[in-house]
C-alpha cells in the first residue's frame, strides 16, 4: 500500500459528510486504469468513527469494477497528517461519491 505521509495524493474530494483522498489516480481516471492496475483511497471517519485506507485492484476499468485488496485503519501520525490536509483544503461541491460498502468486490 501506497505511503500515505510521503506521498500526496492525487485528488481530494469532499461529499456532503465524509472527504475520499485518491492516491495513484484521480476520479476521472479510473476508467482509464489498466485490468490489474492498483491504487488506495483514504477516507475520512464516516460512517465508521475511524479513518481508513482501502487498496483496490481493478478488475474491469470500463465498469468501474474494482476489487478490495486490503483495508487497514489509519495509524495516530497517519491520522493527524490527514487531519492537517483537511484543514488545509477547502471543501468544495460535492465532485464523486463512492460506496463505502465493504464488499469484496466494489463498483466506484
Amino acid at each position: 500500500m501506497t505511503n500515505l505521509i510521503n506521498t500526496p495524493p492525487r485528488e481530494i474530494c469532499h461529499t456532503l459528510l465524509f472527504t475520499i483522498f485518491y492516491y495513484g489516480v484521480a476520479p476521472n481516471e479510473l476508467t482509464k486504469l489498466h485490468t490489474g492496475a492498483e491504487f488506495t483511497i483514504v477516507y475520512s471517519p464516516w460512517p465508521r468513527p475511524e479513518w481508513r485506507a482501502v487498496q483496490f485492484q481493478v478488475i474491469m476499468p470500463r465498469e468501474k469494477i474494482f476489487r478490495e485488496i486490503e483495508t487497514r485503519f489509519l495509524n495516530a501520525d497517519e491520522v493527524a497528517h490527514f487531519e492537517g490536509l483537511l484543514k488545509g483544503h477547502e471543501p468544495a461541491p460535492a465532485v464523486s461519491t463512492l460506496s463505502a460498502n465493504r464488499s469484496a468486490t466494489h463498483a466506484l
